[in-house]
């Protein structure tokens, strides 16, 4: 509004703490996204796909509450590393669908619980 006051647009009535969000910038005709979809989850293992009109589907279930996630533009890839430090990448298809999914076990040590992370990627992965 005129005073400088966020006010929300719209409402994901989700169970449990929703922790971590990230923009979906790429589109498939290399357009700039004026009002980009986001993935969000948290706490229930559960991410969402959701945009600015209300839409908001469950994308994917990973069972154990998120640590880290993250979206690298360039491949248009989701990239979600859990509590029970599974590390999980997929991307998107055309018509939303998950493809190209890989999941893998890490090692952190004694306390997997703490973990955190940010994802580093170059140009094509």
């Amino acid at each position: 509004d005129g005073r400088c006051h966020s006010s929300p647009v719209c409402h994901y009535r989700r169970s449990g703490a929703q922790t971590h969000v990230v923009f979906r910038t790429h589109t498939h005709t290399g357009d700039i996204h004026p009002t980009p979809p986001f993935f969000f989850g948290g706490e229930g293992g559960v991410l969402y796909h959701a945009d600015d009109t209300n839409a908001c589907a469950e994308r994917y279930k990973v069972g154990h509450p998120l640590a880290v996630l993250e979206y690298l533009h360039d491949d248009d890839r989701v990239v979600i590393v859990t509590r029970s430090v599974l590390l999980i990448q997929f991307n998107l298809n055309h018509e939303g669908a998950v493809v190209n999914e890989t999941k893998t076990k890490l090692s952190c040590g004694p306390n997997p619980e703490t973990i955190t992370g940010v994802w580093a990627s170059g140009s094509g992965g």
